[in-house]
C-alpha cells in the first residue's frame, strides 16, 4: 500500500470518528447494560467511596448517588448490583433526581433486578419530573421506542424539551422554568 493510500484510509477512519451522528459513550448509566469487560467508568478509590458512603448514612444525598455510582461502575455482580440498587433507592426516595434515573437504568438493564421496561420508564419519568435532565432524555427515548411504555411521539418531544430545558438552566445562574411533562 503507498504511503497516500494508508494516509487517505487513516484520514477516513479519523473522518468517520468525528462525525456528529457517531455518538460519544455516555457519561452517566445508559439504558443498556455493560456489554464487555472493558468499562468506560472506573469507582473512585475506595478512601472516597467510603467517605461517600459515611456520609450517604448522615443523610447526604449526593453522596448516596455518589457511592451507588461506584457500585454502578465496579465489575457488575449481584454484591455490586445490589449495593448500587439500595444507594439510588435511598437516594432517590429522598428526592435525588439523578439516582430516580439510576433506579431505571438498573431495572432496564437488570442489574441488582429483574429486568422490568415498565418500571425503568416510571424511574425515568419521576426523576424528569424531579429536574433530572438524563431522566428526561432515557424517558424520552422509551416513549420513542417504546420500551416499557406506549409509542408516544408527542410526549417523547416534551420529554427532550424538558430535559433540554432543564439542562440549559442547570447551567445558567439566573435559573427559569421548564415546559411540565403533560403540558400539550
Amino acid at each position: 500500500m503507498t504511503r497516500v493510500a494508508i494516509a487517505s484510509v487513516l484520514f477516513c477512519a479519523a473522518c468517520v470518528a468525528s462525525r456528529a451522528d457517531v455518538q460519544e459513550p455516555p457519561t452517566v448509566p445508559t439504558v443498556v447494560g455493560v456489554a464487555s469487560e472493558t468499562y468506560l467508568h472506573q469507582p473512585r478509590p475506595a478512601d472516597q467511596t467510603a467517605e461517600s458512603t459515611r456520609d450517604c448514612a448522615g443523610g447526604k444525598l449526593v453522596a448516596c448517588h455518589g457511592a451507588a455510582l461506584d457500585a454502578y461502575y465496579s465489575p457488575p455482580s449481584p454484591e455490586t448490583d445490589a449495593r448500587a440498587l439500595a444507594l439510588f433507592q435511598k437516594a432517590c426516595d429522598g428526592g435525588y433526581a439523578a439516582s430516580c434515573n439510576g433506579l431505571g437504568v438498573l431495572y432496564g438493564a437488570g442489574r441488582g433486578v429483574e429486568k422490568d421496561l415498565a418500571m425503568a420508564v416510571s424511574f425515568y419519568r419521576r426523576a424528569c419530573e424531579s429536574d433530572g435532565s438524563t431522566g428526561c432524555q432515557h424517558l424520552a427515548q422509551a416513549l420513542r421506542a417504546g420500551r416499557g411504555v406506549a409509542k408516544d411521539k408527542a410526549a417523547a418531544v416534551r420529554a427532550e424539551e424538558r430535559g433540554k430545558c432543564l439542562f440549559k438552566v442547570s447551567l445558567s445562574k439566573e435559573g427559569g422554568v421548564c415546559p411540565s411533562l403533560d403540558a400539550p
